[in-house]
């Protein structure tokens, strides 16, 4: 290989005519001899390439595997434990509702929504998630009607707050008993296990 044709800049209007000067320059050259596996295709942004760059590798005939940059924090496990923590300092209304929006808290969509009503109705904060007492409180706002399975509304709303705050309750227990990093890990893995994740 001459050393001249190590490094070329070529500029395109669009992704689409660069992806394919791409992969039609890579399928010309493994026809002069060299191999698939001498190339590798490097972005800086590839999500303004996501379909387009495969696309174009697949009209070339080129196989080829892609691996895409993810931000950590966008796992759902890390976004679990995250906020988990994030509500063991205080409770508030946004780090609960933070919580049970994780699809792994094990609390469905529905419910999230309905629980995230309800909070924000009430203005409920800190020590009202904590409290152990029955939420009561009318669904439907400051109002001395109550619909017909309002008090089934409540029960249900109720049973969502319990299975939320519950195990993180036992988590703030164990969590701030913990006085090395081992017995940290130890209470954020009997968490992790108490909400069957």
């Amino acid at each position: 290989m001459h050393f001249s044709n190590i490094l070329r800049i070529f500029e395109a209007k669009t992704p689409y005519e660069e992806c394919a000067f791409v992969c039609e320059d890579i399928r010309r050259r493994v026809m002069e001899g060299d191999s698939y596996s001498d190339f590798a295709i490097v972005s800086r942004q590839a999500e303004s390439y996501l379909g387009i760059l495969d696309c174009a590798l697949d009209t070339a005939g080129i196989p080829s595997f892609t691996s895409y940059r993810r931000d950590v924090q966008e796992l759902e496990a890390v976004k679990l434990i995250y906020t988990a923590y994030a509500v063991l300092r205080g409770f508030s209304r946004g780090d609960v509702i933070s919580y049970a929006k994780c699809a792994l808290s094990g609390v469905s969509r529905e419910e999230c929504d309905e629980l995230e009503m309800y909070v924000n109705k009430w203005q409920i904060n800190g020590r009202r998630f904590t409290d152990g007492e029955l939420w009561n409180m009318n669904p439907a706002g400051y109002t001395t009607h109550r619909d017909e399975g309002t008090d089934e509304k409540l029960l249900r709303i109720d049973g969502i707050r319990r299975r939320v705050i519950s195990p993180l309750l036992a988590f703030a227990t164990s969590s701030a008993a913990a006085g090395t990093v081992r017995e940290q890990a130890e209470a954020l893995l009997s968490f992790l296990l108490s909400i069957n994740m």
